[in-house]
């Protein structure tokens, strides 16, 4: 004979295979999560949080500063492509006469989205950043290492380099895109 073994829980007076588990071993199987069980894995998921939150806010203000550094290289890029696309006897490109050096600055006014004269920035508002642009000239001899070494005055005829320096200062003495002293310094040379 075939004995089948019943589960304790089905065991007792009168109970068979068939019959329906006991309240108390029901309750006693589906009683879930106490408040203390609870209170501690929100606890330890409160831990694990505030240790990852600095780093979702250190990269959002990564992200951010890399984002207005490329804004910043840009305009600075911008400058001088438009540079290297005029002659070399553009008014832009012509050192002065008793100079060595053309040197231009311009400033970005936030309100009026562009490159100002500092006479022309709205009153009451200050140049997010300062633009300098400096131009020297020079002849075949006086262009070693990739630089104008021996710049020639303004009133020198048929040179044949035009060293082109643009760099972009922050204005903003409180950080900001570029805190003040901080400069991103692009240039290229232009020949004849």
């Amino acid at each position: 004979m075939i004995e089948k073994k019943i589960p304790s829980e089905f065991q007792g007076a009168g109970m068979n295979s068939k019959a329906s588990p006991s309240p108390i071993s029901v309750a006693a199987r589906e009683r879930g999560l106490s408040l203390i069980e609870v209170l501690i894995a929100a606890g330890i998921l409160l831990i694990v949080a505030l240790g990852i939150v600095p780093l979702y806010l250190k990269a959002m203000s990564n992200n951010s500063a890399g984002n207005d550094y490329s804004q910043v290289a840009n305009y600075a890029k911008s400058e001088l492509e438009r540079l290297q696309k005029l002659p070399l006897d553009a008014p832009d490109l012509l050192v002065p006469d008793g100079s060595s050096v053309l040197e231009t600055k311009a400033y970005y006014s936030p309100s009026l989205k562009k490159w100002v004269a500092l006479a022309d920035i709205p009153v009451g508002e200050k140049a997010t950043f300062t633009r300098t642009v400096k131009v020297t000239q020079c002849f075949f001899a006086g262009f070693t290492d990739g630089r104008c070494s021996d710049p020639q005055p303004g009133n020198t005829l048929n040179v044949h380099f035009k060293d082109i320096e643009v760099q972009i200062e922050g204005g903003r003495p409180l950080g900001g895109v570029l805190p003040s002293g901080k400069a991103i310094t692009l240039s290229t040379i232009k020949h004849y």
